[in-house]
């Protein structure tokens, strides 16, 4: 008897911390989340209001890095919370658990391939100045977004191959160690390949700032006319913003990201420590999904379409939010008026003695 009611309480979902530790999850998830999910729509919304926005080809990889980040705050830290927090046995069993990190993982990957993309597109930008028009067309941009989108689809679902060989019964949640092999490949590959590739597009921007200096001192010819100093410093000074706003991007990534690779350093030695893990992931992860509300900051900071689009949307949204209110203050108080009146109409006013 003792035995199945355990197992019947086991199957019950309950939370693996205690209830003074939920606010503090609230506090910092929730934020994020939020941020996330507004910022970014701001994003996508500006883009598609905005025809001088889609004019330039890089903004078409921020808007798509703009959906992961937006998909981050919908998807990805709903499933990483209820996996970390709520204990049932298909957040512990080593069948199912990894399909809720399906979006996190898939997420990461997506944002390391755009910063690939971003990069590389940078550097033709400031290297093929008269051809890039022609080389980084439309189409080309949806097909790097349709590949970064691809590999990081495959990356997302590595953990979930081979899960269900996995015996049915082993649970994770109660500190075994969880070693099947493309959970193994899985963070050998976040320890190994994210650092290699942050390294290159770190030199990829070295590369192209210093050669966009370099150009800003230069005249441009374009279609075989001379163009003035004046034109050319300006088009050398867009190239250059472009470029640190995407190396900010970069240096954000990096700074949220990076303790994601220390942590599984960390979990190879040091598996068995519960409490220290537990606290070592949960400040990684709010770290790294932090890096979803910062991007559109960055956007709207360093770019003027942007912000100008923010500060119309803002305000457009603020603006019908006080007319809604104060039309129904008027229509509440037209309708006190009207009562009063209707009473006083009604009232019948006492003949004076004669």
């Amino acid at each position: 008897m003792n035995a199945s009611s355990n197992n019947s309480d086991d199957a019950l979902p309950h939370l693996r911390v205690g209830p003074v530790w939920i606010p503090i999850y609230i506090i910092f998830y929730l934020p994020i989340m939020i941020f996330s999910v507004a910022g970014n729509l701001l994003v996508l919304i500006s883009f598609h209001r905005k025809i001088e926005i889609r004019k330039r080809r890089h903004n078409y990889f921020i808007v798509s890095l703009a959906l992961v980040d937006l998909v981050t705050g919908l998807v990805a830290i709903p499933c990483t919370v209820v996996a970390k927090l709520v204990v049932t046995p298909f957040t512990c069993m080593t069948r199912t658990r990894p399909i809720l990190h399906v979006p996190a993982y898939t997420l990461c990957g997506a944002s390391v391939n755009h910063l690939v993309v971003i990069s590389s597109d940078r550097y033709m930008a400031v290297t093929r100045v008269m051809k890039y028009p022609m080389i980084m067309t439309r189409r080309k941009c949806y097909i790097l977004i349709a590949v970064a989108w691809g590999i990081a689809a495959a990356f997302g679902l590595a953990p979930v191959l081979g899960a269900w060989k996995n015996p049915a019964d082993l649970s994770i949640c109660d500190g075994s160690r969880y070693e099947a092999k493309p959970v193994t490949l899985h963070s050998l590959a976040i320890i190994a390949l994210i650092p290699a590739i942050l390294t290159f597009v770190v030199g990829i921007y070295i590369r192209v700032i210093l050669i966009t200096r370099r150009a800003s001192y230069r005249r441009c010819d374009i279609g075989g006319a001379a163009v003035s100093s004046d034109v050319a410093d300006r088009e050398a000074s867009a190239r250059m913003r472009a470029t640190v706003t995407m190396a900010m991007v970069l240096g954000a990534f990096i700074f949220c990201w990076l303790p994601t690779v220390f942590k599984h350093i960390y979990e190879i030695k040091n598996w068995h420590n519960l409490n220290a893990m537990f606290a070592i992931r949960t400040v990684v992860e709010i770290m790294a999904y932090s890096n979803s509300m910062i991007n559109p900051i960055i956007y709207g900071y360093r770019n003027h379409l942007f912000r100008k689009s923010y500060k119309e949307l803002l305000s457009s949204v603020c603006g019908q939010s006080s007319t809604t209110s104060s039309l129904r203050g008027r229509t509440y108080s037209s309708r006190l008026r009207s009562r009063f009146m209707s009473n006083t109409s009604n009232t019948e006013v006492p003949s004076s003695p004669t």
